[in-house]
């Protein structure tokens, strides 16, 4: 959720993270038990500073920063000009005020700028995430954890990688990301066919929390927080302050904000409107949301109907079929590239079994779609590049069984990898893929952060490598496949 990179959000700031950011207070906490309080009153915070017309002026910058796109080092180079306008100066990691000398800030320098530039602008884009994801429980009522999976992944962080919870269970309350400074972790949301495809059962986290303490500052305080105890027995707890969902606290400040300004009854309607807007699932632009309602209750099959409303509405207000066709590509065409991202794993069954036990709706998978698919990617112009594959052991097994380096082999279905951020970095087996004739479809995909590239079946891969390999302990199968 997307499962999203934030220098790409930032060039395209999410209306909800600015709102969000609009919402905060500010407070001057100068140790994390205070902060931990302010950041549960979603307050905006930034430790050991003392004055808080410099909180507020870090605050306003980093709205700005928002509004504007700015990145971190434009954001740093306003801050210091900021600064010294107030005629507050820094001095090896201290803020001084020139006029008075009084101090204003420790442990100040770019690395804590940076830190907090992160930290506050992440958890804006989060909550505005939340939003979107709540909107879409509905359709979607899972997530999956998923962490970055390198050499910089935090152990705990590590452990929760993969793991699949509905939405409504307490562990997103406390472990939605990010959770820790530098957090890179994300969430996918996966609809229920979702899982289906991929042989995943969502878990539960009931009966499974425990009290963890955790040192505070500098002096050997602690304070109590939420732990999870993992099928190993590890007990695994967010880092201290951010042990919360950010955006769910956010929503809560908005309900509370709408009672004290207009009454209880006035706050519940609200609260309908918006159980009503998150089953509706991504309802930009629409208006009218009592009419929609009264829509979808006309129609018996309720799920199937609100599933396709809400999938036309989506591609409408995202202009999927403009993006399209500025490829050359019809709707027909488009849409099929689009749902390819979503239900790949029954699009490749019906191209292997004749669609032998397909449970998803035959007008959504069929030939006719597949071979709008091959139209397609016959119109889109060839990537060349290198594009990384997860695989399980069983893919591994049905397509390298008895093969060797200087074999080739042949894809049997469509076939896709990424050509940005690793997805799915708990499958055992990773495939670096040299193409030639790749597809990238991320202007058409409804998972537009995994910058999908596709092959068309039966496209030919030597290998060129391979090697096993442990990665935190668990060892994996990494081979180099090169396009012929």
């Amino acid at each position: 959720m997307p499962a999203p990179d934030l220098g790409f959000a930032l060039g395209l700031p999410p209306e909800r993270a600015v709102r969000y950011f609009q919402s905060l207070g500010y407070a001057t906490p100068a140790n994390w038990r205070e902060a931990q309080i302010a950041a549960e009153q979603q307050a905006f915070f930034i430790t050991g500073l003392y004055r808080e017309d410099v909180v507020e002026e870090l605050r306003a910058s980093l709205q700005e920063a928002i509004n504007q796109g700015k990145s971190q080092r434009e954001w740093r180079e306003d801050v210091g000009g900021r600064m010294a306008q107030h005629g507050w100066l820094l001095d090896d990691g201290l803020m001084v005020d020139s006029k008075t000398g009084e101090q204003l800030a420790v442990r100040f320098g770019e690395h804590r700028l940076n830190s907090i530039y992160r930290t506050n602008v992440k958890n804006a884009f989060a909550a505005g995430r939340w939003q979107e994801i709540t909107r879409v429980q509905k359709a979607m009522p899972y997530l999956e954890y998923t962490a970055v999976m390198d050499d910089r992944t935090r152990d705990e962080h590590a452990a929760l990688d993969g793991h699949i919870y509905p939405i409504d269970d307490p562990f997103w309350q406390t472990f939605y990301p990010p959770n820790g400074f530098n957090c890179r972790c994300s969430v996918i949301q996966h609809s229920a066919r979702d899982l289906e495809a991929m042989g995943r059962v969502a878990e539960s986290s009931e009966g499974q929390w425990e009290d963890v303490e955790q040192l505070v500052g500098r002096d050997g305080d602690t304070v109590t927080t939420r732990g999870l105890k993992m099928p190993n027995g590890q007990i695994i707890s967010a880092d201290v302050g951010f042990d919360r969902n950010v955006g769910a606290n956010y929503l809560d400040r908005l309900q509370q904000i709408a009672a004290e300004k207009h009454g209880a009854a006035f706050a519940e309607r609200l609260a309908e409107r918006a159980k009503l807007a998150g089953e509706a699932a991504g309802l930009r632009g629409i208006e009218n949301l009592d009419a929609l309602k009264q829509a979808l209750d006309t129609v018996p099959q309720y799920g199937a109907a609100q599933a396709e409303i809400t999938h036309n509405i989506r591609y409408k207000h995202n202009d999927l079929f403009g993006r399209g066709a500025a490829l050359g590509l019809d709707e027909a065409e488009t849409l099929s590239i689009a749902v390819f991202t979503r239900v790949h794993g029954h699009i490749n069954n019906l191209l292997l079994h004749g669609g032998a036990g397909l449970k998803y709706p035959e007008k959504l998978v069929s030939a006719a779609l597949v071979a709008n698919m091959e139209s397609a990617l016959r119109k889109l112009p060839d990537y060349a590049g290198t594009v990384v594959r997860r695989a399980t052991a069983a893919e591994y097994n049905a397509l390298f069984a008895g093969l060797d380096v200087g074999d080739v082999v042949y894809n049997p279905t469509f076939f896709s990898g990424s050509a940005g951020a690793e997805v799915f970095a708990r499958y055992p087996v990773r495939l670096t893929l040299h193409c030639q004739r790749g597809k990238k479809i991320r202007a058409l995909s409804l998972l537009p952060q995994q910058e999908e590239v596709i092959f068309r079946p039966g496209t030919a891969w030597r290998i060129l490598s391979g090697e096993i390999r442990t990665i935190n302990g668990k060892s994996e199968q990494w081979l180099t496949l090169q396009e012929i």
